[in-house]
């Protein structure tokens, strides 16, 4: 019995996908084979910490349980022998948190050279920007 075969989808892990929308994530993807890998999406410093700590505290792994081990499942296993794991890898996380800061400190850089210049070489207004 493929006990991980009906989670092929973001809309299978109602409690998951709840909290995520809480912090204002989305999962991407699932993808199964012998373990259910969940791609989760954070677009902002603030959700990424928010994952983070979530995960650090098992809050996530609780979520992610409740959506998993159905009653089915414990029907079927010895509750003992079910083993529900959570890992993100602190790379990941720690990579994650770099490309934010760099889109931000990008943004930052960018919106500097994108305010119109006021005076050109005639006086005049130029709408010219210029971008690194």
């Amino acid at each position: 019995m493929d006990t991980l075969s009906k989670f092929e989808a973001c809309d299978k892990l109602p409690e998951l996908k709840g909290f995520l929308k809480q912090i204002e994530s989305e999962c991407d993807h699932v993808k199964r084979n012998s373990i259910l890998a969940i791609m989760v999406s954070c677009p902002t410093m603030q959700t990424l910490h928010k994952l983070w700590e979530s995960y650090k505290s098992d809050y996530l792994v609780q979520k992610i349980r409740s959506d998993i081990v159905t009653k089915d499942i414990s029907q079927a296993y010895r509750e003992d022998k079910i083993s529900v794991k959570v890992i993100i890898e602190s790379w990941r996380q720690r990579q994650a948190k770099l490309e934010l800061q760099n889109l931000i400190e990008g943004d930052r850089i960018k919106a500097k050279f994108d305010t119109p210049s006021t005076k050109g070489d005639n006086g005049g207004d130029h709408g010219n920007k210029r971008e690194l």
